[in-house]
């Protein structure tokens, strides 16, 4: 019984690095050999194209979560004229957006239902006093270290401040505002 070896073929410069699909640019690799290749291309360069890739072929990752991350890291480099930014505004006008977004009113498939009064005092019951584990906060903690907070200026009195007190307390509601200075 003989085993089928399956190979792929590999372009020694990248595309994605200017590589092209001249014979002399191309060899055949296994698929643990072409892992590995992208996986050295990586640790040299540092490019997400090789360590997708890379994942992808050692199936550390699956082909829907490679497609994800590199759809991820394409939008973070898109640049933003302003004439694409005045049309993607137009495009957003009138549109009506709420806080639950697509499966909202009847879309949603609890759209006129309600909980029973038994279902709500058992989920409070469960709920209540109930802690995070250390673990748990302090992974919540290390998450957020280094993410910067979002800072606004209110248009009536210039205060800046943090995004969640500022828009309760400044903007609309802004003392300055409501003596109309």
């Amino acid at each position: 019984m003989s085993k089928t070896i399956y190979t792929h073929i590999h372009h020694i410069v990248p595309k994605h690095m200017g590589g092209t699909d001249d014979p002399d640019n191309l060899i055949e690799l296994t698929v643990e050999e072409h892992a590995e290749a992208h996986r050295k291309l990586y640790e040299k360069h540092g490019l997400y194209q090789d360590k997708i890739a890379w994942l992808a072929l050692s199936g550390q990752i699956d082909s829907q979560e490679a497609t994800r991350r590199i759809q991820s890291e394409t939008m973070k480099n898109r640049i933003y004229t302003d004439e694409i930014r005045k049309n993607m505004s137009e495009g957003q006008k009138g549109k009506k957006y709420n806080r639950k977004g697509k499966c909202s009113g009847e879309k949603n498939n609890f759209y006129g239902k309600s909980h029973t009064e038994e279902y709500k005092k058992r989920k409070s019951e469960l709920m209540t006093g109930k802690k995070l584990s250390e673990e748990t906060r302090q992974k919540m903690s290390e998450a957020k270290k280094g993410v910067p907070k979002p800072k606004l200026t209110c248009p009536h009195c210039g205060k800046n401040g943090g995004a969640p007190q500022m828009k309760r307390h400044h903007f609309n509601n802004c003392k300055e505002n409501i003596r109309g200075f």
